[in-house]
């Protein structure tokens, strides 16, 4: 999985500008910080290695100063920490940072020299490091594959790893002081985190479940959102939205955006994608802000609430309200029949009694007397993440989901087909198939015929994946045979 730096550098480095420069700064103890300036403008910087000479602490600051410049340190490389040796004990990161790279301690089991016929193993000093702290802010959005494992002891320990399918690489065990909210155990070794370091963790900081039914760090105040805020990334579909002045006041839209999961990898950006479509709701299709449900990081029980309330309207106005459903989060096919299902944050990948039906969802809003019903789904039903990798379930390749038919005067844009993979468009900070919907709806102010925004959506994101991922990703179409002669022409507004 690429990170966001990496893009961010390849950036820099095409505009090869003067201010890409690289400079180092030395810490009050002696150690020896490496940065990358990602953006003079901004005042970002990543920290592509560090030192700790020795010392048995690295606290990573959250700003330094070059050249009368103070910068923010957001980002940091992968194997940024290579250079580090075996007396480190603390380590922390500021909480500006946003991304931790790949490997922080580098591949230290690589093989030496053809010595007696045998190999031999090059030994790090950190394949016997023990951290006594680490904390890990909640500003992480993301961390890389393996970036806090450490080498093996000995290469008869890497051969009996990789004979049974291991890295070679062994989880970091550390005290841990602050984790980002997702980091469970269930996912812990998947970034190289002892999964006991990380159960204990949360057994000491969880606290019983708020109003909205998930759970909260004790630091965090009564006031803090359902998990530490994501830094927000800007994208020129969050800026110069245009504004109608018309009041589209018989259309309705619930919007689930699904991104902090209980038990399964997150969504990287679902939050930003349903704030995001809330905003061109109201703002480019003139829907008032009462007439928007919009529930972050939904469970079950949410997304039968707001279904109740749909079928509550479409009886009020009786044939005359417009509903519009959006949902970014992930989708889960049934292992034995194809058929799909929306995970709620509370759901498990293994288990469809977990998630909400498609066919079920399709069936209730089609059977509601509504003038129109338009579906947006950031989501893909193959058991896949959105990105790269499978849910925590048994299987290890994706399902080809079987195709889910809309009803009543419904028509459903999709993220990909069956067997796909949903992507993130990471320098954009939205789902791929949301990033080009909204780049749509931004050009054409919302006047455009469905026809037409679908046919955008398939090619951009058709394009944008081949070339960013190399993977196909193909948005798909659907409609209810009541308005297959219609639906070319219906907009949103």
């Amino acid at each position: 999985m690429k990170r966001i730096y990496i893009i961010l550098l390849l950036v820099i480095a095409f505009v090869s500008g003067s201010w890409a420069q690289k400079f180092t700064i030395l810490q009050t103890e002696g150690q020896k910080l490496e940065f990358k300036v990602v953006s003079k403008e901004k005042k970002k910087v990543v920290l592509t290695s560090a030192d700790n000479k020795g010392a048995a602490t690295l606290h990573i600051p959250s700003t330094v100063e070059n050249k009368g410049v103070t910068f923010e340190v957001v980002l940091v490389a992968d194997k940024a920490l290579t250079n580090c040796d075996e007396n480190l004990r603390e380590l922390s990161f500021p909480n500006t940072v946003q991304e931790i790279g790949s490997n922080l301690f580098g591949n230290f089991m690589t093989v030496g020299s053809l010595i007696g016929g045998g190999l031999v193993a090059a030994k790090h000093p950190l394949a016997k490091v023990t951290l006594t702290s680490l904390s890990i802010p909640g500003s992480v959005k993301s961390i890389g594959n393996s970036a806090f494992s450490v080498g093996r002891e000995s290469m008869s320990a890497m051969r009996t790893s990789m004979m049974a399918g291991g890295s070679g690489l062994k989880p970091l065990k550390a005290h841990i002081v602050e984790l980002p909210a997702y980091v469970k155990d269930a996912q812990a070794e998947s970034f190289g985190l002892s999964r006991s370091s990380v159960a204990t963790y949360w057994g000491e900081h969880e606290t019983p479940a708020d109003a909205s039914g998930t759970m909260l760090a004790a630091e965090q105040t009564v006031k803090a959102t359902v998990a530490p805020a994501r830094p927000k990334m800007e994208s020129d579909v969050d800026v110069n939205i245009p504004e109608t002045s018309e009041r589209n006041d018989k259309t309705f839209a619930v919007i689930i955006a699904n991104e902090n999961y209980q038990e399964e990898v997150n969504v990287d950006y679902a939050l930003n994608d349903g704030e995001m479509f809330k905003v061109y709701c109201q703002k480019v299709l003139g829907l008032p802000e009462e007439n928007i449900h919009i529930r972050q990081d939904a469970t079950l029980n949410n997304i039968h609430a707001e279904m109740d309330w749909l079928t509550t309207l479409a009886q009020a106005y009786n044939g005359e309200a417009t509903v519009i459903f959006y949902y970014a989060g992930h989708g889960i096919p049934d292992e034995a029949t194809g058929t799909s299902y929306l995970l709620p944050v509370d759901g498990m990948g293994k288990n469809i009694k977990t998630g909400y039906s498609l066919a079920d969802f399709y069936k209730r809003l089609g059977d509601m007397p509504l003038k129109h019903a338009f579906v947006f789904m950031d989501a893909c039903f193959s058991g896949a993440q959105r990105g790269n990798g499978m849910l925590a379930s048994a299987r290890s390749v994706a399902i080809k989901a079987k195709a889910q038919a809309p009803q009543g005067n419904m028509m459903v844009l999709s993220a990909a087909q069956g067997d796909e993979t949903a992507y993130p468009f990471k320098e954009k900070g939205h789902g791929l198939f949301t990033y080009y919907l909204l780049k749509k709806l931004q050009e054409t102010k919302g006047n455009c015929p469905m026809s037409e925004l679908g046919a955008y959506i398939i090619q951009e994101v058709s394009r944008r994946s081949i070339v960013a991922n190399q993977k196909s990703q193909t948005p798909v179409v659907s409609y209810s045979t009541r308005i297959a002669d219609s639906w070319q022409n219906l907009k949103l507004k």
